[in-house]
């Protein structure tokens, strides 16, 4: 093929979809019966996986979007035949290759929205790969890990929007019953306000007697109702603590 694209410079054409071709040709070599032709089909197949790989260190300067993708769906479905989950996360390094050129061309500089696509892959990976089910103490630190990498960047680089994704993350951690979720929305939640009434204070003193008052008010009333409706609130907090030892 180098050969022919050598002599023959009107196959330059094929330039922009060599990636797609060798897709295509290595799903062929994939697909064919090797053993029944009395060959061996492990290297086959090696040299099925690592053709296009070829093809991206030829073009990793000028690699198009389309073909990015291309890669990505071979590489999953690669990772379904053969059952080995290792190669989606090929897959999802291009899916995030992708995601980051198209933020890119569209000028979405955000690093929030970039912490979103690596947090989401993370997420993504512990849901489905494996080596993540085989312990729940694994899946629960790593879905610590993707939805802190969304939390955090959102709590460093935005100042209200943190509030809005710890909601959504405690509020889907509640209603899957996922504790690691919970946690981090909890917790960006918490964050989040004590920063901005920090800064409320701070720029403006006067707030800080408003907010001390309303808060001695609204401690008082609690420990008051507290006191009328101790025994349903107890059993009230040890039903939500059952379900919470429930959830994963």
């Amino acid at each position: 093929g180098i050969y022919a694209r050598s002599i023959f410079q009107r196959l330059g054409i094929l330039d922009e979809g060599l990636i797609l071709i060798s897709c295509l040709l290595g799903l062929i070599i994939l697909l064919a019966p090797w053993r029944q032709w009395g060959w061996r089909d492990r290297p086959w197949r090696l040299i099925a996986l690592l053709l296009p790989l070829s093809r991206v260190i030829f073009e990793l300067d000028r690699i198009s979007l389309l073909n990015l993708i291309v890669l990505a769906v071979f590489y999953a479905g690669v990772a379904r035949r053969q059952r080995q989950f290792g190669w989606a996360y090929l897959s999802a390094i291009f899916l995030n290759w992708a995601a980051f050129r198209l933020l890119f061309a569209y000028n979405l500089t955000s690093p929030l929205w970039y912490a979103t696509s690596i947090g989401l892959s993370i997420l993504a990976a512990v849901q489905w790969d494996p080596y993540w089910q085989t312990s729940k103490q694994n899946r629960h630190y790593g879905r610590i890990l993707g939805s802190s990498i969304i939390a955090v960047t959102a709590l460093w680089h935005q100042p209200w929007l943190p509030i809005i994704i710890g909601l959504a993350i405690a509020s889907i951690g509640i209603l899957v019953r996922v504790r690691a979720w919970l946690y981090v929305g909890t917790i960006a939640f918490l964050l989040t306000n004590t920063y901005q009434l920090l800064i409320l204070i701070t720029e403006y003193p006067i707030t800080k007697w408003a907010i001390g008052l309303l808060a001695g008010v609204l401690i008082i009333t609690l420990a008051a109702n507290f006191e009328r409706r101790k025994e349903q609130i107890r059993r009230a907090l040890q039903s939500w603590l059952d379900r919470f030892q429930e959830g994963e």
